[in-house]
């Protein structure tokens, strides 16, 4: 039970969330009681604090919090960061399937770790991306990479987390497409829809940057 005691009106006012047992669902609720203690003002960031549930904080909390970012992309993106993408090893373990076998290179077994960017269809498109977009993309766990990015500009991080996330959800897409339909999309075409993402979503984000550097690289992957 968490307990919030603030100052309403010159009155005391204690706050609590109760778990409600009567109930199936168990419903939270709120009890005020009014007390006379002498406590500190209340603020909106106090209680803001109070009703956030504890926890630790998660390195891929900047990478998803970009309002750039296309909102599909996000979602799944956060499923690669928690590693809860349905793989052919996740299924395994699951007792769903009993082989594992990369969709889209056919050689290895697929995980999160060979899809981005381990098996070798995954390089050859993450090759295509780095040379359309001047860009020293990492070969394996861009999350950390992108964090641990300095000396560049905010701007730059974001366009390039754009880029980044658009690249995996067309590679999710793309295995997909061969486990249902038997389908592969060439390296170049799947850079192709990297591209029109991208570019589509740069040209609703307002970018205000004075940086004469990045205008230009942006104007560049908008005309490329």
């Amino acid at each position: 039970m968490k307990t919030l005691v603030v100052t309403i009106g010159g009155s005391c006012v204690k706050i609590m969330q109760i778990h409600n047992p009567s109930k199936k669902a168990e419903l939270l609720y709120f009890s005020m009681i009014l007390i006379h203690e002498e406590v500190e003002h209340y603020t909106l960031k106090q209680g803001y604090q109070w009703l956030k549930p504890d926890g630790d904080k998660v390195r891929w909390y900047p990478w998803m919090l970009n309002s750039w970012i296309i909102p599909r992309h996000t979602f799944l993106c956060w499923l690669v960061a928690q590693q809860r993408l349905l793989t052919q090893d996740r299924l395994r373990r699951m007792g769903i399937i009993q082989h594992n076998c990369c969709f889209l290179c056919g050689l290895e077994e697929e995980s999160h770790e060979h899809l981005f960017f381990g098996c070798i269809y995954s390089k050859m498109c993450l090759q295509l991306v780095k040379d359309w977009c001047m860009c020293p993309l990492p070969d394996a766990d861009c999350i950390k990479w992108w964090i641990e990015w300095r000396h560049t500009s905010a701007y730059r991080k974001k366009i390039v987390a754009v880029i980044m996330e658009s690249l995996m959800s067309q590679l999710w897409h793309c295995r997909n497409l061969s486990r249902l339909d038997g389908l592969i999309w060439r390296p170049n075409v799947l850079c192709s829809k990297v591209k029109h993402d991208v570019v589509m979503r740069l040209g609703q984000c307002d970018i205000k940057s004075r940086n004469s550097r990045v205008i230009g690289w942006v104007n560049y992957l908008t005309t490329a």
